[in-house]
């Protein structure tokens, strides 16, 4: 039997940190009141209302509009979560070789143009030491952010890390739940989703130690080593992140409201993609670190 919550909960931590897991421990508390699709990070950037009002939690959001969300629901409660930096790296490499190579093996096979692919595998799935660099300035920010805006709200977020024994106690306690919660770890390795099958039946799934010698050479070369089970920000927020808010423009002009609208309404992602370069430009700059920065620079490839 679902449970009603008096307020919203946003999960507003980046993927691989949890989210399918913690969407399927929230379910059991309100049904199909809870969502778990990064499109409701455009509705927070619209403020609509409408939208948000249909469910209670909300998961697989990345760099969500707190600004917004906290006019339209003051009372809501927010979990930053969150995962140690190298484990995050590696979990994002190999979920960017799974579709580099799901990539390669159908342009190879069923649609032969070649140049195409190495487009997408080189440049909207880049998973160099550039792409990770960008995935970490992007995290150091977001989660600086986060812990800045809510520095005299501590009971309004909770910092939840991925692998905590207790993370399903502290989150019940957090939400002063009468259902006791229970851990439903899933797509772990990528492997609890049909995707994840349809990998190991493809033969697709990437080599785990690859994934790991990739990011360690990348956090030895950028002198990161020291911060690997950080699970918050590096010290590069102070030298190259400062100052950036990434909940600007947190009132979208009537034009980026009506590409934001399209792009949350758009089924595929070729259409999400343009619709993306069309924002970032409506927007201004290449700085933004709102989620619509275009996939070959934020690199959410798996999506």
């Amino acid at each position: 039997m679902s449970e009603q919550l008096p307020f919203k909960v946003f999960f507003i931590g980046f993927n691989k940190t949890g989210t399918v897991s913690y969407h399927n421990i929230m379910k059991s508390v309100v049904g199909d009141r809870a969502i778990h699709q990064a499109v409701w990070t455009d509705w927070a950037y619209c403020s609509s209302k409408d939208q948000l009002d249909k469910y209670d939690v909300f998961t697989d959001g990345e760099c969500a509009n707190i600004k917004n969300l906290d006019k339209l629901y003051p009372n809501a409660k927010y979990v930053l979560n969150t995962r140690p930096l190298e484990d995050w790296l590696v979990s994002r490499q190999k979920s960017m070789e799974r579709s580099q190579k799901l990539n390669k093996w159908f342009f190879t096979r069923y649609l032969p143009v070649e140049f195409l692919l190495k487009y997408i595998n080189s440049n909207l799935l880049d998973s160099g030491d550039s792409a990770m660099n960008r995935w970490v300035e992007i995290r150091d920010s977001y989660h600086y952010y986060v812990i800045d805006y809510f520095k005299n709200r501590e009971s309004d977020l909770l910092v939840l890390e991925l692998g905590d024994d207790n993370a399903v106690v502290k989150l019940q306690n957090f939400l002063k739940l009468k259902t006791q919660l229970t851990n439903h770890h899933k797509n772990t390795a990528g492997k609890g989703l049909k995707s994840g099958r349809l990998f190991d039946a493809l033969g697709l799934q990437p080599r785990d130690d690859r994934s790991m010698r990739k990011v360690r050479g990348f956090l030895r070369r950028e002198n990161l080593r020291i911060y690997k089970r950080e699970k918050l920000y590096t010290a590069r927020w102070e030298k190259k992140m400062l100052n950036i808010d990434v909940s600007k423009s947190s009132n979208p002009t009537k034009v980026a409201r009506f590409f934001v609208k399209k792009r949350a309404n758009s089924q595929s992602f070729l259409s999400r993609y343009f619709y993306d370069k069309i924002i970032k430009i409506v927007r201004g700059g290449i700085n933004d670190m709102n989620r619509f920065v275009p996939v070959n620079k934020y690199a959410g490839g798996a999506k």
